[in-house]
């Protein structure tokens, strides 16, 4: 049986667990901020709803629940092409299949599955690659605990001008430690 939660976006009932249930529903809470913060409104929104789509797809969903081999890893970074696919049929915006398909990019370009860099990835992509990690690293797994807020600061600072574009890491860590410093 499979459960509607978006537009177009589905999840297999017997795929949600509890490390998988609230990324979205954080991450909205964020893009909301996100959103206004730098001028990206509804299509933002959207697109943290759709960003990880691309998972549902994969053949093993479970391949979460432990460190993973390398070919696992190679299995589940196709999520992003996955995603852009689901958003491309879908209907959603530029936006949204942009953050689908580049939110795994990386401010120096080590990232996947492009190996874009900088001003090279979208704005939106760029802001979600921020508030995806952070919303990771303060999620536990089955295999480590989630960092504290500190912790998790401390991981985005130590990325900007690296992971992170250095601006919008340096905003959105003003605005956790302003609007939710135990966050």
């Amino acid at each position: 049986m499979l459960l509607q939660t978006g537009r177009g976006y589905i999840i297999p009932q017997g795929e949600i667990t509890l490390e998988n249930c609230g990324h979205s529903e954080r991450l909205l809470w964020l893009a909301s901020w996100a959103a206004t913060r730098f001028g990206l409104w509804g299509e933002f929104v959207d697109a943290a709803q759709i960003h990880d789509a691309g998972k549902l797809y994969l053949p093993r969903y479970d391949l979460l629940r432990r460190p993973l081999k390398a070919s696992e890893l190679e299995v589940l970074r196709s999520h992003v092409a996955l995603s852009w696919q689901h958003a491309s049929k879908n209907g959603y915006s530029r936006t949204a299949q942009d953050v689908a398909l580049m939110h795994h990019e990386r401010w120096d370009g080590k990232g996947y599955i492009l190996g874009r860099g900088k001003e090279e990835i979208p704005l939106s992509a760029r802001v979600m690659a921020v508030l995806d990690a952070y919303d990771a690293m303060r999620s536990g797994r089955p295999y480590r605990e989630a960092l504290s807020p500190v912790e998790a600061r401390r991981e985005i600072r130590q990325g900007a001008g690296t992971q992170f574009d250095p601006q919008i890491a340096g905003l959105f860590l003003e605005y956790l430690e302003v609007e939710w410093p135990d966050c």
